[in-house]
């Protein structure tokens, strides 16, 4: 089954799952470069928000149990861009991903 979910359900799985190397990375702090600061990161989300609409997140569930995610936004009335797919390794080449993205 097929069921969108929120930001918070999908951040956990992503986090579990789909980040976990990535999470281990020390990361850099882009404030503090003159060309990266609080001012002009505001200014480009918010450049940002007004080409982006509202993003989805979408679970694949079995028995229960979440084992795909995607997630993704419309950048105009005929493009989508798919962030964040993710199918656990017990469930992977049944074609999960495949009815996520469709």
């Amino acid at each position: 089954m097929i069921k969108e979910i929120d930001f918070n359900t999908i951040k956990y799985y992503w986090r579990k799952y789909l980040w976990q190397d990535y999470l281990k990375i020390k990361k850099i702090d882009l404030t503090t470069f003159d060309e990266y600061s609080y001012e002009g990161l505001r200014n480009i989300s918010q450049k940002l928000g007004e080409l982006i609409l509202s993003p989805t997140y979408i679970a694949y569930i079995i028995d229960g149990e979440i084992v795909g995610t995607e997630s993704g936004y419309k950048t105009n009335k005929d493009y989508y861009r798919i962030r964040g797919l993710w199918v656990h390794e017990n469930y992977r080449r049944k074609g999960i991903a495949t009815k996520l993205i469709n």
